[in-house]
């Protein structure tokens, strides 16, 4: 995917998430199937396994699926939703997916 097509989608998700009123998007995140990513400022451990940096706004993060990833070249995007639950897409050939609801990993009350 072109460079300036990804920044492009990046300021486009950014500018049109909506507010989250909690913390921040820093943590461990948990899919519905059993993935996991944990997101510490512009750096983030993706399912894979690999460490990355992406783009980090306090309640949102995006980052471009690096090169030896079943994904490669595309956007993902998450923004926080509440303390516990974050919408996680991705942008495939500059189509937004359908938003998937993750959750914190390991929240105690």
């Amino acid at each position: 995917m072109n460079r300036a097509v990804v920044i492009g989608l990046l300021i486009a998700a950014f500018a049109t998430a909506k507010p989250a009123f909690a913390d921040a998007i820093d943590g461990e995140w948990c899919s519905p199937q059993g993935e996991n990513l944990v997101i510490d400022g512009p750096q983030i451990r993706i399912p894979s396994g690999k460490t990355i940096q992406g783009q980090y706004q306090r309640h949102e993060f995006a980052y471009q699926v690096p090169e030896g990833e079943a994904d490669y070249g595309q956007v993902i995007y998450m923004n926080l939703i509440n303390e516990e639950l974050m919408q996680h897409r991705q942008f495939k050939d500059g189509v937004t997916g359908e938003p998937e609801t993750w959750r914190r990993c390991n929240v105690s009350s």
